[in-house]
Formats: structure tokens, sequence, C-alpha cells
């Protein structure tokens, strides 16, 4: 049996380095950061390499919420963020990345 471990942590400061260090200072993480470690991890990886504040640079959805897709367009259409960091479920990980894509 193969096993894959990884620090979700280090992979989301990794990828925050590089949007910084490619222009990209508006950096939106989207997700229930309370409750997934995971999606804490690359909260507090986005907090500590840019030193952002909660309510600017995070959109609060919740697991379940049905009304994810107007929330983030709405942010979307008022901050015009360079870059998200995603935390949701793999399950809706594509109608995401197809939302996001016909919204910009």
């Amino acid at each position: 049996m193969d096993i894959v471990i990884w620090d979700v942590y280090d992979v989301a400061l990794q990828s925050v380095r590089f949007l910084l260090a490619n222009g990209h200072w508006e950096i939106l993480c989207v997700g229930d950061i309370l409750k997934a470690r995971g999606y804490k991890q690359r909260w507090f990886a986005l907090e500590e390499r840019m030193r952002v504040d909660e309510e600017t640079h995070h959109l609060y959805i919740k697991a379940g919420d049905v009304k994810w897709k107007e929330k983030l367009q709405s942010v979307l259409e008022k901050s015009r963020p360079a870059a998200l960091l995603l935390c949701k479920s793999l399950q809706n990980y594509m109608e995401s990345i197809e939302f996001i894509h016909w919204t910009i």
C-alpha cells in the first residue's frame, strides 16, 4: 500500500509565496476555517505570509451552504482578487472552478 503524506500548511505557504512573487497581492481565502483543520491551515499560511485581516481576505462559506455561489460572486465583483485559496470539498471543487471561470 502506498501512502502520500503532505503538509497542507506548507503547501499553502508555498502557494502564497509563489503568488506574491508573481505580483498577486489580492488573495482571497474561501471556505470554513472554523471547523476544518486543513482549511484553517490554508488561512494561517495566508495570514502569516501577508499579515492580512480576516475581514478583507477571507470569505466564510460553511459546508453545505446552498448560497455559496451568490456570496462568492458578490465578493468577486467588489474586490476582484487576483487569486483564490479555495477551501472546498473535492466533490464541489470542479463546480467551484467552473463557476469562478464563468464569473471572472
